[in-house]
């Protein structure tokens, strides 16, 4: 015995017949409104990914890393200026 599938009403055909951009909509005229977005596992609550974060850790860690080695420079700039 065969399954067929049943045949499609007429508001069925109507939408398998309509462009893509209009099957989507479902009260004619309807605004619709944006759906809430969730932060996926890796985001913090900036929204910022998993590798944003990483960037910006690594742009702070050689900032940091920076201003101790101009401290060091200006240390010894300061040593062979007192001899």
């Amino acid at each position: 015995m065969k399954n067929n599938p049943p045949a499609p009403d007429a508001q069925t055909a109507a939408w398998d017949t309509a462009p893509e951009s209009e099957r989507w909509e479902p009260l004619p005229g309807s605004p619709g409104h944006q759906a809430p977005t969730n932060a996926s596992a890796d985001e913090d609550g900036g929204g910022r990914s998993a590798n944003e974060q990483l960037i910006e850790k690594g742009i702070a860690q050689a900032a940091a890393n920076q201003s101790q080695q101009a401290n060091l420079a200006d240390r010894d700039d300061q040593k062979i200026s007192d001899q």
